[in-house]
């Protein structure tokens, strides 16, 4: 009988400390969670204040000055639609 309740005490220490092993892991995911947030945040503003920075591109119309004839657009059209496909 000794020797059952001894296999029992190693199993209750070893299953105790696994515990404390997942509490542990669950503190550092937390804490690793909390970190990565922070450093995000500040990648954040950094980008946005970047962004604000940048000069504005003025649109500039395009204007269509050539029009292909029927020959040159069918093969445009087949050409599109072969690279849609693929």
């Amino acid at each position: 009988m000794t020797h059952v309740s001894e296999k029992e005490g190693s199993c209750s220490s070893s299953s105790s400390s696994s515990l404390n092993s997942d509490k542990n892991d669950m503190s550092n995911d937390r804490m690793i969670a909390a970190v990565l947030s922070e450093e995000y945040a500040n990648l954040d503003n950094a980008v946005a204040r970047r962004l604000s920075s940048l000069p504005s591109i003025p649109h500039v119309p395009r204007t269509n000055t050539f029009i292909p004839n029927l020959s040159e657009a069918s093969q445009d059209h087949q050409r599109l639609l072969q690279r849609r496909l693929t």
